[in-house]
């Protein structure tokens, strides 16, 4: 399914073309092209922006520069070609040489002071630009920024960009005849320039730093200034800049993922991260992670402009969480304790060397933090608090609130410097500022020095302030959308942190929403959509948002759906998170025991069954294992179960995956017990022999007395769109489509080409509701069956499973 947002429609439009001749497979599916005539009419939908671009990129195509552009890029590809196959992809690791005599960096105290103000050149962040004019410059073209969720997602795409067919002539919907057949003949095929991008924690190469460092960034950044013996060896030496725009076509020359780009940084001796970065102006598609597309300073850090671009998302139904928790800062009482001990120890030791404002906003910072911590002390631990930010603010006493947090705030964040978004955790907010660093570097110099053995300081040094900076943020920015909760967090020490959790995913999204030319939201399984389009684009008129929703590829013979809801002893299957003490749960999952012994008994190769939460799936095997059931499963089929641990994951794989096919298997095939919403629930293929069944216990609910859901509940009540139904309340709505989305996740691990076939095993007689079903894919609604009696049920299947044997 795909969400398209689309600019004007007026005027007159680009005929869409009946073929699309880069596509990789002769015989596409469909779907496939109703698809991208779909896509290519919703971009195309503004004329003046067509035209001007194609008449620019027919030029540029036509002018001897650009042809000599492709060819000499057409070039660097053979010699990638020749070498890789020389090399077979084996490079050797480059020789780190570390500074004589120093075993860490150890910067004099003027660098610890303040700047009294900001420049490009005094932080040393980025190589300066050489003014070489025979530095080859290259066009700066329309882009495609494709966002996906993990890096492994967005390698997928490299690897299809890769298929396709590079082919010479004019784009799609031109007239071949409007050019010089000569320049259609020197023109040399060529692949759309394509970067990937990633933070310095997938793309450092400099290993000596990797093993030294607890902050990457912030240890790379060291690197980045000094003499040029404190440089870090894979930045090119101060006047040989031009070193980068060589890497910068190697990097264009063809699509590269990230285990590309740092094999072609050790084969260059040349930074991956800043030679990524080099080749964002003149790529034609820019993949990225979520974070770096969603979060603004991080577009600003490197220079990401959406202005009249196109953006894709992938995997677009974890878009809205995504935006969430991204610009969600949680602060914990020891981290709050380390940033006030930090700016003390730094106020003390630079008292006298301080200007005046240096001095009071310091000041000020520490007396905000005392109040901070202050008020998380003071909640009790025995409930969840939470307030509006207006009120929290209040709540802090006559003497924060005569400090201007604006102020503050503007105080920490005025220096221009790189400012990068990491890929997981909170840290994905992190605003790293000047004074912030200096006063980090400072606490590290301090650590090293009181430390006696100096081999070994790695994780010894907090960063809190970065994460206070965020958080102070938050308070002066959208307030209305966020509010402030104190809680208890087992997984951080001393318990108690204090949270500031965004609400409203369209406060940052809707700015790229209103820049780019055309935002495509993607997923196979993104239904239900109703919210979606409500959270994310609130204020933009429907009429210029279109949805495509298709059926699947298989054959629909190739799928049976059933709704169990009766057991084998004619009980009620009904999996309610509020019976999970009642005493007759056990007697249903006994029944349910019952259910998947039967399957078990008519499946062929491999069946994976989703449970709704890691509690439940241990309380059924403690049933099982009590009752003999578990024993009697086993017995036809060998039983793997979804691990806690994601190390531990491929290991199960492997193993369940030579339990089900045909050539290793014994004649049980095997049963893979998972969870969903888990590792197991997104971004795995289960095809074929993998999964001849999929079974769906319950409905995964999230916790509805979550603090948090019940905030955003609430929200999506007071801010309801006045053109919804009024019938609908959009908090009831918002947590089934939580569940809805989920399920559809483990729905979509199977079936996943042409051919296969498979299972849908629905445990739950709530699924025989048509408000449940509506938000089911709509290829699976249309032959959904509910049997009345589990023997029924039972009769179906073996039908089915009797029509597939070869």
């Amino acid at each position: 399914m795909y969400i398209v947002y689309s600019g004007k429609m007026d005027g007159v439009k680009l005929s869409v073309p009946e073929q699309f001749r880069a596509f990789p497979f002769e015989q596409p599916y469909p779907i496939q092209k109703d698809f991208m005539r779909h896509v290519y009419s919703a971009i195309e939908n503004h004329p003046e922006w067509v035209i001007v671009q194609t008449l620019e990129r027919l030029k540029n195509e036509i002018e001897t520069e650009e042809l000599d552009l492709q060819q000499y890029l057409a070039d660097l590809r053979e010699k990638e070609e020749s070498s890789r196959r020389e090399h077979a992809r084996v490079t050797k690791r480059p020789r780190i040489c570390s500074p004589r005599g120093r075993k860490h960096n150890d910067p004099d105290d003027e660098s610890l002071l303040p700047d009294s103000e900001s420049s490009d050149a005094q932080e040393g962040l980025i190589p300066p630009l050489s003014n070489d004019r025979t530095n080859r410059l290259l066009p700066s073209p329309t882009k495609i920024f494709f966002a996906s969720r993990t890096h492994s997602q967005l390698s997928q795409v490299i690897r299809e960009l890769l298929a396709l067919k590079p082919i010479p002539g004019v784009p799609d919907g031109l007239e071949e005849d409007s050019i010089d057949p000569c320049h259609l003949a020197s023109r040399p095929p060529r692949f759309p320039r394509s970067v990937s991008l990633a933070s310095r924690n997938h793309l450092c190469i400099n290993e000596q730093l990797r093993t030294r460092t607890v902050d990457l960034d912030e240890g790379c950044r060291q690197l980045l200034s000094g003499r040029r013996e404190e440089r870090c060896p894979y930045l090119p030496p101060l006047g040989e800049e031009h070193r980068l725009d060589d890497f910068r076509d190697r990097i264009l020359a063809s699509p590269k993922d990230i285990e590309d780009l740092v094999i072609a940084g050790k084969d260059m001796k040349l930074c991956p991260y800043f030679g990524s970065r080099s080749a964002i102006a003149s790529a034609e598609l820019v993949t990225l992670p979520y974070n770096l597309l969603l979060h603004e300073q991080s577009r600003k850090a490197l220079d990401i402009n959406v202005q009249d671009q196109i953006v894709i998302i992938d995997e677009a139904h974890n878009l809205i969480d995504a935006l969430l928790q991204l610009h969600t800062i949680e602060l914990s009482v020891s981290m709050l304790q380390a940033a006030i001990e930090q700016l003390t120890a730094y106020l003390s030791r630079f008292r006298t060397r301080l200007n005046s404002t240096n001095s009071v906003q310091l000041k000020r910072l520490i007396l905000f933090l005392l109040a901070l911590h202050q008020f998380v002390e003071s909640r009790s631990a025995a409930h969840n608090s939470v307030t509006s930010v207006s009120e929290f603010v209040e709540s802090l006493g006559n003497k924060v609130n005569g400090i201007n947090l604006h102020e503050l705030q503007s105080y920490l964040t005025t220096s221009k410097v790189d400012i990068h978004a990491m890929t997981q955790g909170v840290a994905s907010d992190t605003i790293n500022t000047q004074i912030a660093r200096k006063v980090s570097r400072y606490s590290e110099k301090r650590q090293y020095i009181d430390k006696e053995d100096n081999s070994d300081v790695r994780g010894a040094s907090l960063l809190p302030l970065h994460t206070v900076e965020a958080f102070i943020s938050k308070l002066t920015n959208h307030i209305e959308d966020g509010v402030i909760t104190v809680a208890e967090n087992q997984f951080v020490s001393r318990g108690k942190t204090i949270k500031y959790q965004h609400l409203n995913p369209a406060t940052y999204f809707e700015c790229i929403a209103r820049s780019a030319r055309s935002v495509i939201l993607a997923g196979g399984t993104m239904s239900p959509v109703s919210d979606m389009a409500l959270q994310l684009f609130p204020n933009i008129a429907r009429e210029q948002l279109t949805v495509f929703s298709c059926g699947h590829v298989i054959p629909r013979a190739n799928l049976l759906c059933l709704v169990l809801g009766t057991g084998p002893r004619g009980r009620d299957l009904e999996f309610r998170f509020k019976d999970r003490e009642d005493k007759s749960l056990n007697q249903k999952i006994d029944d349910l025991g019952q259910c998947l012994f039967n399957l078990a008994s008519v499946c062929p190769n491999g069946a994976v069954v989703f449970f709704p939460s890691y509690a439940f799936l241990d309380k059924v095997k403690r049933v099982w294992n009590t009752n003999g059931l578990l024993s009697r499963i086993r017995q036809k089929k060998q039983l793997f179960y979804e691990p806690h641990a994601n190390a531990e994951v491929d290991d199960i794989l492997q193993q369940y995956a030579l339990a089900c096919n045909e050539t290793f298997r014994t004649s049980r095939g095997a049963m893979l017990f998972a969870v969903v919403g888990a590792k197991l629930s997104e971004g795995l293929n289960f095809a074929d022999e993998l999964a001849r069944a999929v079974v769906l216990v319950g409905i995964p609910y999230p916790n509805i007395a979550s603090p948090e859901l019940k905030e955003r509940m609430k929200y999506m009540r007071k801010h309801k769109q006045t053109t919804s139904d009024k019938e609908v309340d959009p908090g009831n709505e918002l947590y089934e489509n939580l569940a809805m989305r989920a399920v559809n996740q483990s729905i979509g691990r199977a079936i996943r080409h042409q051919n296969d076939w498979s299972t849908l095993i629905l445990v739950d007689k709530r699924y025989s509701s048509q408000k449940v079903q509506a938000k089911l894919p709509g290829w699976i609604c249309q032959d959904i069956a509910v049997p009345e009696s589990f023997g029924q049920a039972m009769k179906s299947l073996g039908e089915f499973y009797r029509s597939k044997r070869p």
